[in-house]
């Protein structure tokens, strides 16, 4: 019976994952063969850290339905309840909990108040099965109700089983005693109290295994009423490794930075006019596990009056009966708002969703089940695994594949809300970082169910002899910091200043640029570099990411800047008249030639410049904004700027000075003097040539110093 029983396990934990299948995770967990596993202890202070550890059975066993709701953490214990709530097939109901890792040597405890009718037996064991699942090997503490109390132990060596009862002097329902084994390859020890009760040295098995606990019956012959077993703390102690200690009821300390997953500085919305393959690919030629009775295929994702259509049909694929459409964005996104507006499938076995999922499993979904679909419900996981009270079923008081409905995702480090038609379902806050934290895919699947997903969840599927569909009119996303625009093409050393919206409850978004940190990524020795009023100054070749901070998010932005082209006369106006606070020293308006050509973006710099006899224009009466700027008017117009003047500073050092005009001399010679003009590689100063926006940057920076 106890093979059936893990062999349902490893069924029921890819339930626990149900939908993971955008990256192909079936879900399944390996029974055996753990390479390394760290020592730990869960006293069940917070009540999240189990659902990291395990999941708990949803499934019968003889005459015990084990159900989710028959376990809870209450003051700081695990508690497990056994009744009569059975179904037609089982008479009882209780609870079993399995850790999702594999353990081996050490030493296992558990603090434990005992189920006290006579027939209830308190498990606390190590089991494992080879891959074909006809060998066990087993460790086992279980104590046994009724009076006297005893205790139990049970070791089994590839299906051979031994066992010893020890009888307690102590009433195990009373109060919370300390059960421990040591297992070791030559010996298996048992304490109670810290004091040893037992050694067996023959048929120890090997296999590291999950660690379980329930309570359940062997022979219940007169049932009471309900009965309850808690635990305290539960601790696995690898050999050579110190005791661990459990800190989950301090949480973090203030102060401490909370995951951070990066996101892109934009948001997108797809109204589904047609398929955009730079944002979605269509999952294809695959499938998931035997939960899922569908294989993946491209063709159907269909795009048809304004929408994205899943369709599923008796199209074998993939080794399944039916086919069906996924749809996943091609980039991943981190904290913000995901929003759909869908109308579901309905029928029994069928599930539409919308969903995150991240490389290592991280998850947060909407699942409606054809079933019934007046509910709508919500999971998330991390890593993989579902917490105890990380799902939740919402009455959504209409039937959702009647008509289109908006449904929506908010996630940040310390929270996930749900909403349904804009109004707030569902809200989980935790500052302990056990809610999703890593970059995800966003996701959209309809499936039917199969196995075990098929009897304990979805229903049974049966074609209905034509094609079903969910439909989806739009997805989007707004990430919880954004840009106000998502990308700058930089001209040589300008301050852009950007805009920076975090995202709010409920979707909307307020201006914090001010209350943001910025910071280039991979700057490159200071000189690209952001003001403290997110101000972008500076330059670094190629494409550059802008990191913006707020509160405890993080989001990018991507920066192209192009240092070897040239710079404009007007651009570089501009960029100066900023980086040395050049001010009007009148009224005057720009009355060149050509004011027609000049931009509004750069009208005010140049006249700014102009009023200063920064800039004199040409003698035709022409500025001639578009044009490249030569190395002489650039150094002249920086000296002007900064009254900067030397006739006496000899330039016959550089190959070229006879090449420098009498009216550029003196402001070439106190350029060099101030550090702010230096020669090129070949020694010459090129009065003549065309600047570089590079070069443009490096001398108004040092101006700037």
């Amino acid at each position: 019976m106890l093979n059936k029983i893990i062999r349902q396990a490893s069924i029921v934990s890819l339930i626990a994952v149900i939908c993971l299948g955008g990256l192909g995770i079936s879900g399944s967990r390996s029974i055996v063969y753990a390479e390394k596993v760290d020592s730990f202890m869960d006293n069940f202070n917070d009540p999240q850290k189990i659902g990291t550890l395990g999941y708990l059975a949803s499934w019968p066993q003889g005459k015990i339905q084990w159900k989710t709701d028959h376990a809870e953490v209450v003051d700081g214990k695990f508690v497990l309840t056994f009744d009569d709530s059975g179904n037609e097939e089982t008479t009882y109901a209780s609870a079993q909990f399995t850790t999702f890792d594999n353990y081996g040597y050490g030493r296992y405890s558990a603090s434990i108040k005992a189920a006290k009718d006579e027939g209830l037996i308190t498990n606390f064991y190590v089991y494992s099965a080879n891959e074909d699942w006809t060998l066990e090997n087993i460790v086992e503490a279980r104590v046994l109700g009724g009076s006297p109390s005893k205790l139990n132990i049970r070791w089994t060596k590839d299906n051979i089983r031994k066992e010893k009862f020890i009888t307690l002097n102590f009433d195990a329902s009373a109060e919370y005693n300390d059960y421990a084994f040591e297992w070791s390859e030559d010996a298996i020890k048992w304490y109670v109290n810290d004091e040893l009760v037992t050694t067996a040295t023959d048929g120890i098995p090997s296999n590291p295994g999950g660690l379980i606990v329930n309570l359940m019956a062997d022979d219940v012959v007169n049932y009471t009423g309900p009965n309850q077993a808690s635990f305290d703390y539960i601790k696995y102690q690898k050999f050579g490794e110190v005791d661990p200690e459990d800190d989950t009821d301090q949480g973090p300390p203030n102060g401490v930075e909370p995951p951070e997953p990066t996101s892109s500085a934009y948001s997108f919305t797809d109204g589904f006019d047609s398929f955009n393959n730079e944002l979605w690919y269509k999952s294809d030629g695959w499938g998931n596990g035997p939960d899922f009775n569908v294989g993946w295929q491209a063709d159907h994702v269909e795009f048809s009056d304004g929408k994205m259509v899943l369709r599923l049909d008796d199209t074998p694929s993939s080794g399944k009966p039916y086919s069906s459409g996924e749809y996943a964005t091609t980039a991943l996104h981190g904290y913000g708002r995901i929003e759909g507006r869908l109308k579901v499938a309905k029928g029994d076995g069928l599930v539409s969703s919308i969903f995150t999922y991240s490389p290592n499993a991280d998850k947060i979904d909407i699942e409606i089940l054809g079933k019934d679909p007046t509910k709508m419900e919500t999971n998330y996981y991390v890593k993989g695994v579902r917490g105890l009270k990380a799902h939740a079923i919402i009455d959504l008081g209409f039937d959702a594949s009647a008509d289109f409905h908006d449904y929506a995702i908010e996630w940040s480090w310390n929270y996930i809300r749900w909403y349904v038609d804009g109004e707030l379902v569902r809200n989980v806050e935790s500052n302990k970082g056990d809610l999703p934290s890593e970059s995800s895919t966003i996701m959209a699947n309809l499936w039917a169910g199969a196995g075990a997903a098929a009897d304990t969840w979805t229903n049974k599927f049966d074609y209905p002899g034509t094609p079903i569909r969910a439909y989806y009119d739009s997805i989007k996303f707004t990430p919880e910091i954004s840009f106000s625009k998502p990308s700058y093409e930089l001209r040589a050393g300008e301050t852009i200043s950007t805009t920076v919206f975090s995202l709010v409850p409920g979707g909307a978004e307020i201006d914090v640029t001010s209350e943001a940190s910025y910071r280039f990524v991979g700057e490159d020795n200071g000189v690209v570099r952001l003001t403290d009023d997110g101000n972008l100054v500076g330059l670094k070749e190629g494409t550059s990411v802008i990191q913006a901070t707020y509160q405890n998010t993080t989001a990018l932005a991507n920066v192209t800047i192009r240092p070897d082209n040239t710079i404009s006369r007007a651009e570089f106006t501009v960029m100066l008249v900023k980086a040395l606070s050049v001010k009007n020293e009148d009224d005057s308006k720009i009355e060149f030639t050509d004011e027609a050509k000049i931009g509004d973006w750069a009208k005010q710099a140049i006249a700014q410049a102009t009023s200063a006899k920064v800039t004199l224009g040409y003698e035709d009466g022409s500025f001639r904004p578009d044009s490249p700027i030569t190395r002489n008017e650039m150094v002249s117009m920086i000296a002007r700027a900064m009254q900067l003047s030397n006739e006496a500073y000899s330039l016959t050092s550089f190959d070229d000075h006879d090449d420098i005009p009498s009216w550029a001399r003196p402001y070439f010679a106190a350029a060099i003097e101030h550090g702010i003009l230096e020669g090129r590689p070949n020694n010459e100063l090129g009065p003549f040539e065309i600047a570089t926006r590079a070069e443009a940057v490096m001398m108004l920076l040092r101006a700037g110093k």
